[in-house]
């Protein structure tokens, strides 16, 4: 039995709470399995049923009155009720239904910036490829209103749920709260501190940061004064600023003599921001920035106040980022991620947890490092899918 427990928890079917399995808990994926069985059984239990009773009235002559005709046993077996191997490869929890038929929530925080609007593009396009209805909410940036509109997409009992946080912090116990509803629960960009969903797909936001200090300590040759904006407004992007300070680490002649904490849902703009940042040291050799949006700010402030020798960094990618570097402008640099390639995981692995098989705990996606260069060819609109930008030839970052 010791042995039976221990396989099933490497399966993802327990999680082992004591040695041996003497505290176990039950994980949503060997529920998925017993729904799987019983509705297997239960359909071919209805199965024999049908062309039981479908012999039986092809053996008699046709009831006149209100009863339906009678049917051959041919006509049974040539009804839409699917044949066995159709029942095993259909999703554990709608054996009955199709993949058509499956519903997905998407909750995000925002849909007016440039990457979640690529992001939710790819939502509506890997649902639509793998079948399925997408009802999306946005919160404005409210981490209270996301919390909200979890619940009530929780109440409305979908198959699954993706979400893609304000701030992983401040959303956890409602995540917590989709999971213990038996919600098959993915999150995207990010995990969630203190729970454990059924997948989550995000990229290295440390390794990005990383990335792109490597690039400026590198270009200014190990010596310079540089600025930063962060986002700490979210955990995960924070840890893209974690990532730059370890690297300037290793430079100890390049300082950071300006720094700003972001605030997305503040009144300033990242060009304002950055103007007040120029104007109060003059010395600034270099911006980075968590972000791309902050990239293109310090790229406007950096025209407006003609101080054409400082360049600056971003991370995101996406039509927009490409055109300001190739375009020649002080946003040189970014670090583009795989929205579509997140994205198809979360969607994939959804529809794997609804057929009763596993799903990974934690799928870290590829990020690109982009120059001017890399840009020197049309880049297609698909470079975010699977495999087409390392077919392109750029560099994935660490």
């Amino acid at each position: 039995m010791r042995r039976l427990i221990e396989s099933a928890a490497r399966e993802g079917y327990f999680e082992l709470r004591a040695e041996g399995g003497r505290s176990i808990e039950i994980c949503p994926s060997l529920v998925d399995v017993v729904e799987t069985f019983l509705s297997l059984k239960f359909s071919l239990y209805q199965i024999a049923v049908n062309r039981v009773n479908a012999e039986k009235r092809g053996d008699s002559p046709g009831n006149s009155g209100g009863s339906p005709s009678a049917i051959s046993g041919e006509q049974a077996r040539a009804s839409p009720m699917p044949e066995i191997p159709e029942l095993l490869k259909a999703p554990g929890r709608t054996l009955m239904r199709g993949t058509k038929d499956l519903a997905f929530c998407l909750s995000v925080p925002f849909t007016g910036q440039d990457s979640f609007s690529r992001i939710i593009a790819a939502y509506k396009d890997v649902v639509s490829e793998m079948g399925g209805t997408l009802t999306i909410v946005d919160a404005n940036w409210d981490p209270g209103r996301q919390c909200d509109q979890i619940a009530s997409l929780v109440a409305s009992r979908p198959d699954a749920l993706f979400v893609l946080p304000t701030d992983p912090a401040t959303i956890s116990k409602a995540v917590q709260a989709a999971k213990a509803a038996g919600i098959p629960t993915l999150m995207c960009d990010s995990s969630a501190p203190g729970t454990i969903v059924h997948s989550t797909s995000m990229h290295n936001h440390f390794g990005m940061g990383a990335a792109s200090a490597d690039y400026i300590c590198k270009r200014l040759k190990g010596k310079g004064k540089i600025a930063a904006i962060h986002l700490y407004s979210n955990e995960a992007w924070s840890a893209r600023s974690d990532g730059m300070r370890f690297v300037l680490s290793g430079y100890p002649e390049i300082r950071i003599i300006a720094e700003t904490a972001y605030s997305l849902t503040g009144s300033a703009t990242p060009q304002q921001v950055v103007e007040k940042m120029l104007r109060e040291h003059p010395d600034i050799d270099a911006i980075w920035s968590a972000w791309d949006g902050g990239a293109i700010g310090a790229a406007g402030a950096i025209r407006a106040l003609g101080r054409s020798s400082i360049f600056a960094t971003g991370i995101d990618g996406g039509n927009e980022a490409f055109e300001y570097i190739k375009g020649g402008s002080a946003f040189c640099f970014t670090v583009a991620q795989c929205f579509h390639e997140q994205v198809y995981w979360n969607v994939y692995y959804a529809h794997e947890v609804l057929a009763g098989r596993r799903s990974p705990r934690m799928i870290i996606n590829p990020a690109y490092a982009i120059g001017e260069r890399d840009l020197s060819r049309n880049v297609p609109d698909n470079y975010d899918h699977r495999g087409v930008a390392d077919r392109l030839g750029w560099r994935r970052i660490p």
